[in-house]
């Protein structure tokens, strides 16, 4: 992960999300 990067991680959380869902 990217600290400092809050985006970064909003986006890698929104993916494993997603991937979870399915």
């Amino acid at each position: 992960y990217f600290l400092g990067d809050p985006e970064q991680i909003r986006k890698l959380m929104e993916a494993v999300a997603n991937q979870g869902k399915k």
